[in-house]
This record gives C-alpha cells, sequence and structure tokens, in this order.
C-alpha cells in the first residue's frame, strides 16, 4: 500500500511538472515560429530554426499526450449507442486515411444499437487512436476492417452481454515479445511514436469498466478487440455501483 501511494504522489508530481513545462515550451515554439517569418539570408540558420521548431512541437505534443494519460479526466457517463459514436468518428479517419497512401477502410457494423454507458468524446478518442495506429502500422499501404458485434460471455469471472468493436489491419503485426508491452507508457517501435497512443486507450476502456484482446502476428498483421459490457446487464449495474464483476484480460 505504500509503494501504491508513492507511485501515485510520483504520477501526480510527473503531471505536475509535465504541465509547468509544456507552457514555456510551447511559448518558446511560438516565438520561433514567429522569428522564423522574418528569417532571410543565411540557409543555414533557417534550416536549424526549422530544426529547433519541429522538435519543440514534437516535445510539446508528447507531453501534451502524457498529461492526457496520466490525470485521466472525469468521466461524464451516460447511455450511448456504439455503433453511432463508432460511426461520428469514422468521418474524421476517413479523411486521415485519404491523407496516407494506399489505404482501405472496410466496416461491418453490428445492425440495432449496442448501448453502453460510456463517455462519448472518451470513446471517439479510442476509436480514433486505434485507427491511426493501425495506419501507422501499414506504412506501405493496406486494408483496415472496423467491425462491430455483440455476444454472451459466461467465462472467467464475466457472465452477460459484451459489445465488441475490432480493428483489424493487414500491416506489420507485433513480434511475440512486445505483446506484453504495448499498452506500457512510451513504449514504442516507430520512429516517430511517443508510445503513449495505445496507453491512453487502456486506460479509457479500462476506467470504463471494459477491456482488450490483441491478436497479432509479425508480418500478419493485428486485431484490437475493445471489450465494454452492454447497458442494461446485470453486470453494468454492478459495476456503476462499483462492484464490478468484470475484469480485463
Amino acid at each position: 500500500m505504500r509503494r501504491k501511494d508513492w507511485l501515485a504522489s510520483l504520477g501526480e508530481m510527473s503531471a505536475g511538472m509535465a504541465h509547468e513545462i509544456r507552457n514555456p515550451l510551447g511559448a518558446l515554439a511560438g516565438a520561433m515560429q514567429m522569428l522564423r517569418k522574418d528569417a532571410t539570408g543565411d540557409e543555414t540558420n533557417c534550416r536549424l530554426m526549422d530544426i529547433a521548431i519541429r522538435e519543440a512541437t514534437r516535445l510539446v505534443n508528447i507531453i501534451t499526450e502524457f498529461l492526457q494519460y496520466a490525470r485521466p479526466p472525469a468521466l461524464n457517463l451516460a447511455e450511448h449507442d456504439l455503433n453511432k459514436v463508432l460511426a461520428e468518428t469514422l468521418d474524421l479517419v476517413q479523411h486521415e486515411a485519404r491523407t496516407r497512401s494506399n489505404i482501405r477502410i472496410v466496416t461491418s457494423l453490428a445492425t440495432g444499437a449496442l448501448a453502453a454507458l460510456v463517455d462519448q468524446d472518451q470513446f471517439r478518442q479510442v476509436f480514433w487512436n486505434m485507427a491511426t495506429n493501425a495506419f501507422e502500422a501499414m506504412p506501405e499501404g493496406g486494408q483496415l476492417t472496423i467491425s462491430t458485434s455483440c455476444r454472451h460471455v459466461d467465462a472467467g469471472g464475466r457472465k452477460g452481454d459484451v459489445i465488441e468493436i475490432a480493428f483489424q489491419d493487414t500491416g506489420e503485426g507485433i513480434p511475440k515479445q512486445n505483446l506484453d508491452k504495448i499498452f506500457l507508457p512510451f513504449f514504442t517501435t516507430k520512429k516517430e511514436g511517443s508510445g503513449l497512443g495505445l496507453a491512453a486507450v487502456h486506460r479509457i476502456v479500462d476506467l470504463h469498466g471494459g477491456w482488450i484482446k490483441v491478436e497479432s502476428q509479425a508480418r500478419h498483421g493485428s486485431r484490437f478487440v475493445v471489450c465494454m459490457p452492454r447497458s442494461g446487464d446485470a453486470g453494468v449495474r454492478l459495476w456503476h455501483e462499483g462492484r464490478t464483476p468484470w475484469k480485463r484480460s
């Protein structure tokens, strides 16, 4: 318990420090952008200024992602149709796909409403992160299949109706030795990645009482499935009262 309290205090201190760093760093990036507009003449100086602006902006983005992870928001829970929340996010996902090379998106959504108690803004972020993670796993192009379904489970301490939202790509896949690490903060195999996208997804889904299943094989793509207890199920009522039988896998 002392270790848990110590880690919580360390997390709060880290988040506070990140917040204090982000503000002056953002101001520096903005000031450099203004100076760059007036920079003329020396090509080397202009190139160095561009590098400084790019790296400062990247650091601001990383710190912002870390703060979103380290300070989980108070959830604005309400009953929402996850099919509808996903459909609203798909417009942005389709637009992002068009900015990348040879990405095709296929959808297969279950008929009828898939109601769950969620913060819809947080779940839009989950769906966006899952889709962009799939895009990054397919640098040469490929297909992302997004599907929704509902099934009844009665195993491993779980009993009730479960909504599943699956993101299946045809990308590089995840090596077996990395499968246990992909949701850890700052773990990434990408050159430009912060390692916080999937960590944030895991945090949000976990806060909602859900879990994520991952199936992957190197060079044969990956399948991420977000699982949420369906609204109206007895398990959801217990969870909402703080007595959840749902455990993440």
